[in-house]
């Protein structure tokens, strides 16, 4: 792509804005959340019936955000069980992220990237009682 006479430049947001006659174009940047000592959601947090819910990331990420950088972790003593996420209005099960329990008792654990737009994504998990569920923010893409 060539773009010509155009302008570089930063904004408050840390994105780059190419202006090209008038025309602004962004790209952002990986923003690292930083140090968080804890989970942000836990097993309570989350709903496990066996349908989609969608859970809020509106007090950690911010508005213009367009992608998040998750890490989720399981455990259970049933295997067989899986945790899903995806973005939140999507009506299909195949564009999804899965995370699933293969042994009991032993964690499983992943790092997603998921487009989080409206702060917000959605998640599935199969209906039981689990021993745990947690989900932090390791960033976030703008």
């Amino acid at each position: 792509m060539a773009i010509s006479n155009a302008t570089i430049a930063a904004n408050s947001n840390k994105t780059i804005v190419v202006n090209s006659n008038g025309t602004d174009v962004e790209w952002g940047g990986y923003i690292h959340r930083g140090d968080p000592n804890t989970f942000d959601f836990f097993v309570e947090n989350f709903t496990a019936d066996g349908a989609w819910h969608t859970l809020s990331l509106a007090a950690i990420i911010p508005a213009n955000a367009k992608l998040v950088h998750l890490r989720m972790r399981i455990k259970d003593d049933v295997t067989g069980r899986d945790f899903y996420i995806r973005k939140t209005g999507l009506a299909n099960a195949v564009n999804v992220h899965k995370l699933g329990l293969q042994a009991a008792n032993i964690p499983n654990e992943a790092n997603d990237i998921i487009d989080c737009t409206g702060q917000r994504i959605d998640y599935w998990l199969t209906s039981a009682t689990w021993t745990e569920v947690a989900l932090v923010v390791l960033g976030w893409i703008i």
